[in-house]
């Protein structure tokens, strides 16, 4: 290791206590805040030298870059932690010889399944704006598509699940809501779809 990145490693390492001081404040979890500190600590000493030094304008540039690294890393986990929480409703234990939790647990399986036998590209636009709750700017980026061409894809591939379940079966997948916002979200769009030729 060099004098120089030596000196850097010292400069970012010195940005710790205010780290985690403000990852304190976004997560209000101590040891969730101490790994979000490390995380952004890593990832700064994966950057190189571009952001030690000191001074002035290198430590206000410094600690704008580890704010902004933070703060996003602190939203993947919120987000990361809605999802597991929702599928842990979604799927709680089911009580034994509970049919209504056994139909809706049918239900889910048959419109996933329906989901995945969607063709590419519908299937990944689907997928990722009811499923993974994604926006259609991030389905664009994540197709290198533009947002209105996310916007038909996604548009397609429920008229397709539209099509392939007949009324009754998407009328039963409705009640899920509330209780599993994602696959609500991807029912609710194919039951309001016109299907074709109507």
């Amino acid at each position: 290791m060099t004098d120089h990145t030596e000196h850097d490693l010292r400069a970012l390492l010195a940005e710790r206590g205010w780290l985690e001081r403000l990852a304190l404040r976004l997560v209000r979890d101590p040891a969730a805040a101490e790994d979000l500190t490390q995380e952004t600590l890593l990832r700064a000493i994966d950057r190189g030298p571009a952001l030690g030094g000191s001074g002035g304008a290198s430590d206000a540039r410094r600690r704008g870059w580890l704010s902004t690294v933070l703060r996003r890393l602190a939203l993947q986990r919120h987000r990361a932690e809605r999802r597991r929480r929702d599928r842990e409703r979604a799927w709680a234990p089911f009580e034994e010889g509970d049919a209504e939790s056994l139909r809706r647990a049918q239900l889910r399986r048959d419109l996933v399944d329906e989901v995945l036998r969607l063709p590419e590209p519908e299937r990944t636009a689907v997928t990722l704006r009811y499923l993974e709750g994604r926006s259609y700017a991030e389905i664009a980026a994540a197709q290198s598509i533009g947002e209105p061409a996310a916007r038909k894809r996604v548009s397609r591939g429920i008229a397709r699940l539209r099509e392939r379940l007949d009324e009754q079966h998407a009328a039963l997948v409705l009640p899920w809501i509330g209780q599993d916002a994602t696959t609500a979200a991807t029912a609710t769009a194919v039951a309001a779809a016109p299907k074709a030729g109507a």
